[in-house]
């Protein structure tokens, strides 16, 4: 099963190469119950291309994990697009994929 293995945290790596906008903050993912949960937190307004790489970084993940599956349960997935401007403290659940640096 895909979500309760490294697969995910690696499907999630994978998904973030060549979509990483400087507005993005962080990217955690965990599952729980055959769904898979990605927040992706930003700064500031969202532009088209930001808005894009965020589903093209969700797109991905969901590739990547039905590629990886191997158990017969339908995995369902959850994105979530959250923003909170810096110096803002990040909530933190689940895995983190990526985080901005940030003085």
């Amino acid at each position: 099963m895909v979500a309760n293995s490294i697969d995910l945290r690696l499907a999630a790596q994978v998904a973030l190469l060549w979509n990483v906008t400087p507005a993005i903050r962080s990217v955690n993912i965990w599952s729980k119950n055959n769904t898979v949960y990605v927040n992706i937190f930003y700064d500031g307004e969202k532009s088209t291309v930001d808005d894009k790489a965020m589903d093209s970084i969700f797109e991905r993940i969901m590739d990547e994990c039905l590629e990886r599956e191997t158990q017969d349960d339908e995995l369902h997935f959850d994105l979530n697009k959250i923003r909170l401007d810096a110096p803002g403290r990040l909530p933190y659940r689940g895995d983190i994929i990526y985080h901005r640096l940030e003085e």
